[in-house]
């Protein structure tokens, strides 16, 4: 199996980075709209006092299960690969990941923003195909996880201890 599916990280695997505070931008500017703006909009025109309860709960809804799945996105290594761990909701939650041996290069991009919030996007690089690659937004100190895996792969192919 090419990338690795699992429940939880495991017991040996060193964390890397994990969801800037630039990825709850998104989260805030809806909260602000949906919370801040529409629902007391909506509760001045609306007739039936429901509607902007039902409106506004079910924004907030969303907003705290985007929030708890943003921060939920971990990026881990072990001795087998880089797996990436996310989601709350039993059926999103889980491990996904490449082996060593599959990993083709780990790079990070850089920019201005990037640069003053520390806040990467990194891409992990799969050698056959593009389909399992992992790539994550807004990740703390992406350059360090980058340097990381790829000094890890390095000295693994270096002590020729990775197989095929």
């Amino acid at each position: 199996m090419i990338a690795q599916y699992a429940n939880s990280p495991s017991a040996d695997a060193i964390l890397l980075a994990r969801k800037s505070w630039t990825a709850y931008f998104g989260p805030a500017i809806f909260g602000v709209l949906m919370l801040g703006i529409a629902t007391p909009v909506l509760w001045a025109l609306s007739q039936i006092w429901w509607v902007p309860v039902i409106f506004g709960l079910i924004a907030f809804g969303w907003l705290v299960v985007h929030v708890a799945t943003i921060h939920s996105v971990a990026l881990y290594v072990d001795e087998v690969g880089v797996w990436v761990y996310s989601g709350i909701l039993p059926w999103k939650r889980g491990v996904r990941g490449v082996k060593f041996r599959d990993i083709d290069e780990a790079l990070f991009y850089k920019g201005v923003w990037a640069w003053i919030a520390h806040s990467y996007t990194v891409k992990i690089a799969h050698r056959f195909t593009r389909t399992n690659e992992i790539v994550l937004t807004a990740m703390s100190h992406g350059d360090r996880a980058v340097g990381e895996i790829n000094g890890r792969l390095q000295a693994l192919i270096r002590d020729k201890t990775l197989t095929g």
